[in-house]
């Protein structure tokens, strides 16, 4: 955990992704796309290099530190102390390259609609862990359905549809977003 992941108030008014976000997305998508495609390198590297780099460099360099990420659990709006959160993946980061390694000319589809991190509670993430371990078809807000947790995209307020049925687009889709920085 670095120094900047320590001191995040609780989210107050609307989110605003870094002046950053949309240069880190780039970077993400062609080093995945560079990965994926590598012939010189082995499987588990590609797997690595998805993992530990392209993942994490995606989901903490498009918000604001470790826990300022758009989405919110209404359990995690108000803490402050980053020992009682977590960040969450979504779309779990296995599934996400599983997907990737199995279509790679998918890579900046999957990367722009299902890298999406959510901070929750500590207990929110046991829950979905949980969830998950009964229901492995679970997939991205289905699993904070099944584990009854509500979460807030914190750019525009609105609940977050717990199924991608209930809504035409992704919630990091929806109108009305700000970006820093322009």
């Amino acid at each position: 955990m670095s120094p900047d992941d320590l001191d995040h108030p609780p989210v107050s008014g609307r989110w605003v992704a870094p002046a950053q976000a949309d240069a880190v997305r780039r970077d993400a998508i062609a080093i995945a796309t560079f990965a994926v495609n590598a012939p010189d390198i082995r499987e588990v590297t590609k797997r690595e290099l998805l993992s530990k780099y392209v993942l994490v460099l995606l989901t903490h360099g498009t918000a604001n530190g470790k826990y300022g990420t758009r989405y919110r659990s209404t359990g995690a709006l108000d803490i402050t102390d980053p020992t009682h959160l977590e960040h969450e993946h979504v779309f779990p980061r296995k599934w996400l390259i599983e997907r990737m390694m199995e279509s790679p000319e998918a890579v900046e589809m999957l990367l722009t609609h299902f890298a999406i991190a959510c901070t929750v509670t500590s207990d929110e993430h046991r829950r979905l862990a949980s969830a998950e371990r009964a229901n492995p078809a679970l997939a991205g807000w289905e699993r904070y359905h099944a584990a009854g947790i509500d979460v807030v995209d914190t750019a525009t307020g609105a609940v977050v549809p717990q199924s991608i049925g209930e809504s035409p687009l992704l919630p990091h889709e929806q109108s009305g977003v700000q970006q820093s920085g322009r």
